[in-house]
């Protein structure tokens, strides 16, 4: 898509471009009515009317590490990780170089699995712990059956969450291997000929088999 490759190469450069250093760039002409109206409408870019050109315009206007770094620590409900990646080149490797030095932290989205970037905070930080309760902690034993979990926890007056019976259940697989693990070669059966249907009358036609005063009916080859 013509769009797209405006779109990367402006995100690649970071440069201003105008009609014409795009159509050198990208061997096509983008001042052609369709094309250029989706690119003045694009929320990723930026047109200056006074210089006539193009260029990439980032969710959020940051320029080095340390402007990253601030912008991270102000956002207590956290950031995107492509949003500030997306603020200038080599973004991502300032992103990795913060979470690496532990001055910010990183955690997946629960729903869309998306990275998130977050301000360390000393609330986030535990203090110190006792042994007495390190052991009590680690002196816990977790049932290793799930019906025993389960009655564990409503025991206490908690319900277990629901989770995918897939015990002692025989899927539709089950048929498609033999005792060895091997899989079955199934035959397909042969469909029965039904010669009824392929026998054909006339007897639409009966004028055709009587022969009439004229003699002028057709003989049957029967008989």
């Amino acid at each position: 898509m013509k769009q797209k490759r405006v779109m990367d190469l402006l995100a690649k450069t970071r440069k201003p471009f105008n009609a014409v250093e795009l159509r050198n760039e990208l061997g096509f002409p983008v001042d052609v009515p369709e094309l250029w109206d989706m690119l003045l409408h694009n929320d990723k870019l930026f047109y200056d009317e006074r210089v006539k050109r193009f260029s990439y315009k980032a969710k959020h206007a940051l320029a080095d590490r340390r402007e990253m770094l601030a912008f991270i620590q102000k956002r207590q409900d956290g950031v995107l990780v492509e949003d500030v990646v997306d603020a200038y080149a080599n973004a991502l490797d300032d992103a990795e170089a913060l979470i690496e030095a532990k001055l910010v932290m990183t955690l997946h989205n629960a729903e869309t699995r998306k990275r998130v970037l977050y301000p360390l905070d000393d609330a986030y930080e535990a203090g110190d712990v006792s042994e007495t309760t390190a052991g009590l902690f680690h002196g816990v034993e977790l049932p290793a059956e799930d019906d025993a979990f389960d009655a564990a926890l409503r025991a206490i007056g908690e319900e277990p969450a629901p989770r995918r019976d897939t015990r002692g259940g025989k899927t539709e697989d089950d048929d498609e291997f033999d005792a060895e693990g091997n899989r079955k070669i199934k035959t397909k059966k042969k469909r029965a000929v039904n010669f009824e249907r392929m026998k054909l009358t006339n007897v639409h036609l009966p004028e055709m088999f009587k022969k009439g005063a004229a003699g002028d009916g057709v003989d049957r080859l029967d008989g």
